[in-house]
C-alpha cells in the first residue's frame, strides 16, 4: 500500500480529459467539469433554500460536488454504466470517494489508495 499527497492527487484532474457521450468544440478536463459542477450545486442550494424553504448546506453540497469524481483521479474518467457495471468497480469509486470526505483535506492531508 502506498501513501499520495491528498492534495497532489487532486491537482491531477487538470490532466485527465473528460469521456463524453456528446461532442463539443473542444475536450473538457475532470477539472473543468468539477468547478462547474459545484458551480451549480451551489447555486442550485442557494435558489432552492430561497424560494422553496428547502432545508440544504450550499456549502456542503458544493465540497460533496468537488469530489463526486475523486475516483477518476486515478481510474481516469468512466462513463456511468461502466462505473456501476460491476460491483467491485462500484465499491472501490465509492470506497475512495469516502476515504477522505469526513476529514481535512488541507496540504498534508493523505489519501490511501491501494496499488
Amino acid at each position: 500500500m502506498k501513501l499520495y499527497p491528498f492534495s497532489a492527487l487532486l491537482a491531477r484532474m487538470k490532466y485527465i480529459t473528460r469521456w463524453s457521450l456528446m461532442h463539443s468544440t473542444r475536450p473538457e478536463s475532470l477539472s473543468e467539469h468539477t468547478c462547474d459542477t459545484a458551480l451549480l450545486a451551489h447555486t442550485l442550494c442557494l435558489i432552492a433554500r430561497r424560494y422553496t424553504g428547502t432545508p440544504c448546506r450550499p456549502k456542503t453540497v458544493a465540497v460533496a460536488a468537488l469530489y463526486h469524481d475523486a475516483p477518476e483521479i486515478i481510474t481516469g474518467d468512466m462513463p456511468t454504466p461502466v462505473k456501476y457495471s460491476s460491483p467491485g468497480l462500484r465499491d472501490a469509486s465509492a470506497h475512495m470517494t469516502c476515504s477522505r470526505l469526513n476529514g481535512s483535506t488541507n496540504s498534508s492531508t493523505t489519501m490511501t489508495i491501494l496499488v
